[in-house]
C-alpha cells in the first residue's frame, strides 16, 4: 500500500511521483532553486535517495578537455533545463574577440568546433579536407581569399563559380561558340586549367562500334546541352529510307536498338526471345505478319487476342456454353492448340481427398468465373442437416475446415489446441456449452468474462480494486491456487 494507496490501476511509474517531497526538500544542492530537472533517476539510484551521482559523460553532452574541471553553475547558471550544447553559446566573447584572424571580419560562421577543439580556445586548426570540398591540386597552396574573398557562408563549390573567366577565354575549342556546359569538371582537373580531356565512356552515353571514331560535331551539331541519346533522332533518315523491309510501310517501332547494334546500320537481326514475348513452340516458325499484320506497335501478348476464333469453335468441352475463361494458357501450351489440359492443383484450390474424382460441373455449374473456394458455398445443406451436433442450433460458424477434411464430411474433429485458446487444466473437461452459450462466433477470451462470479465473491478483490484481469493471480489448475 506504500505505493497503491489510491489502488492499483494507473500506477505511476516515474520517480517524482513518489518523491515529490525528496525533491522539495534537498538542499545541497537546492533542486528547486537551481532548476533541476524532475528525472530523479538521472542521479538517484534505488539503493537509496542519498548518497546521489550525476555523470556528465553519460549524458549527450559528455565533458571533455577544459570542459571536465569547470563548476557545473559555469554552464547552468540559468538553470539545468534546456541548456544549449552549441560551442558559441558559451564563446561568443571569444569569437567576437579573436583577432588573428579577426573572426567577425572575415565573416567566419559561429561553429566553433570547426576549428577548436575542447583542449583550449588557442591554438586552432581548420583542415578543407574534412569538408564536403577537399583541397587538391592547384587549389591547396591557395590563399584562403582566393576563393572567400566574400566570406566563409555559402561559398559555391561549382567550379564556374572561380573559373567563368578560364571558361569564357577558352578558344582550343571555343567553349561559348561550341555550347559547352559550364560543368568544367567534365573534362578539367585541380591540377591545372590545361591541358584538358574529356571521356565520353563515362558518360551516360558511352561511344561504341561506328560511333567510337566520330567528330564531336557529328552529333552535336547544336551544342552539348541536352543531345538526345535515342538512335532515332541520328538516324530518321535510315530508318525512313529502309526498304528491306519498308520500316515506315510495316509500322515498325523506331526504337532502332531492337534490331541494329552501334557495329554498323547494316545488317541488322531482330530476336524476339530477347522481347518480354519470346517465342515457343508453334509460334516459332511464324512469319512476322501473323501476329503483326496491324504493325509492331502494342500487338497484345494474351492468348485469346490471336486465338478467339479456336476459342469460339470449340466443342469438346463447348467453351462459350461451359463459361470457359479466355485465358487460353491455363489449359493450352505453345505446342498446339490441342491437346489440352488442366491441372487443377496448378491452381490456388489443389483438389484433395474427395475433391479428385468429382466431374467439373459439381463445382462449376454456374461457369468457371469466379467459382466461390469456401466449403460453405458447396456444403451449406450437410451444415444445415447436421444434427450430431446440431450445427445451426448451436450456434456454430459456417467455416467448415475448422472441424471437416476433404476426405470426407464424415467423421469429423474438433481440436482446441490449435485455437488461439488452448484448453489446459480444468477448462479441458468442460462441456463446450459451458463458455459457448452464446454461440461459437466472437468467444471472449477473457476470464473475467466467465469468471465474474467468482472475483465478486471474493472477499477482497472489489473492495482492493483489484484489476480484473484474473491470470496475473490464478491459473487453469485451481482458481484458488494463487
Amino acid at each position: 500500500m506504500a505505493c497503491h494507496a489510491t489502488g492499483y490501476n494507473n500506477t505511476p511509474t516515474d520517480c517524482y511521483a513518489c518523491h515529490q517531497t525528496d525533491f522539495a526538500n534537498a538542499d545541497d544542492p537546492n533542486h528547486v532553486e537551481n532548476g533541476f530537472p524532475t528525472t530523479c533517476e538521472t542521479c538517484h539510484t534505488t539503493a537509496a535517495w542519498e548518497p546521489a551521482n550525476f555523470d556528465h559523460n553519460q549524458t549527450n553532452f559528455p565533458l571533455t578537455g577544459a570542459h571536465s574541471p569547470l563548476d557545473c553553475m559555469a554552464c547552468h547558471a540559468t538553470g539545468y533545463n534546456n541548456t544549449p550544447t552549441d560551442c558559441y553559446a558559451c564563446h561568443q566573447t571569444d569569437f567576437a574577440n579573436a583577432d588573428d584572424p579577426n573572426h567577425v571580419e572575415n565573416g567566419f560562421p559561429t561553429t566553433c568546433e570547426t576549428c577548436h577543439t575542447t583542449a583550449a580556445w588557442e591554438p586552432a586548426n581548420f583542415n578543407h579536407n574534412q569538408t564536403s570540398f577537399p583541397l587538391t591540386g592547384a587549389h591547396t597552396p591557395l590563399d584562403c581569399l582566393a576563393c572567400h574573398a566574400n566570406g566563409y557562408n555559402n561559398t559555391p563549390t561549382e567550379c564556374y563559380a572561380c573559373h567563368q573567366t578560364d571558361f569564357v577565354n577558352a578558344d582550343d575549342p571555343d567553349h561559348v561558340a561550341s555550347g559547352f556546359p559550364t560543368t568544367c569538371e567534365t573534362c578539367h582537373t585541380t591540377a591545372a586549367w590545361e591541358p584538358a580531356n574529356f571521356n565520353h565512356n563515362q558518360t551516360s552515353f558511352p561511344l561504341t562500334g561506328a560511333h567510337t571514331p566520330l567528330d564531336c560535331l557529328a552529333c552535336h551539331a547544336n551544342g552539348y546541352n541536352n543531345t538526345p541519346t535515342e538512335c532515332y533522332a541520328c538516324h530518321q533518315t535510315d530508318f525512313v529510307n529502309a526498304d528491306d523491309p519498308d520500316h515506315v510501310a510495316s509500322g515498325f517501332p523506331t526504337t532502332c536498338e531492337t534490331c541494329h547494334t552501334t557495329a554498323a546500320w547494316e545488317p541488322a537481326n531482330f530476336n524476339h526471345n530477347q522481347t518480354s514475348f519470346p517465342l515457343t513452340g508453334a509460334h516459332t516458325p511464324l512469319d512476322c505478319l501473323a501476329c503483326h499484320a496491324n504493325g509492331y506497335n502494342n500487338t497484345p501478348t494474351e492468348c485469346y487476342a490471336c486465338h478467339q476464333t479456336d476459342f469460339v469453335n470449340a466443342d469438346d468441352p463447348d467453351h462459350v456454353a461451359s463459361g470457359f475463361p479466355t485465358t487460353c494458357e491455363t489449359c493450352h501450351t505453345t505446342a498446339a492448340w490441342e491437346p489440352a489440359n488442366f491441372n487443377h492443383n496448378q491452381t490456388s484450390f489443389p483438389l484433395t481427398g474427395a475433391h479428385t474424382p468429382l466431374d467439373c460441373l459439381a463445382c462449376h455449374a454456374n461457369g468457371y468465373n469466379n467459382t466461390p473456394t469456401d466449403c460453405y458455398a458447396c456444403h451449406q445443406s450437410d451444415y444445415v442437416n447436421a444434427d450430431d451436433p446440431d450445427h445451426l442450433a448451436n450456434g456454430f460458424p459456417t467455416t467448415c475446415e475448422t472441424c471437416h477434411s476433404t476426405s470426407g464430411w464424415e467423421p469429423s474433429t474438433f481440436n482446441h489446441d490449435q485455437t488461439n485458446f488452448p484448453l489446459t487444466g480444468k477448462h479441458r473437461n468442460r462441456d463446450c456449452l459451458d463458455c459457448h452459450s452464446g454461440g461459437y462466433s466472437n468467444t471472449s477470451a477473457l476470464c473475467y468474462s466467465c469468471h465474474q462470479s467468482d472475483y465478486e465473491d471474493a472477499e477482497d478483490h472489489v473492495r482492493n480494486n483489484y484489476p480484473h484481469t484474473c491470470e496475473d493471480c490464478h491459473n487453469t489448475s485451481n482458481w484458488d491456487d494463487d
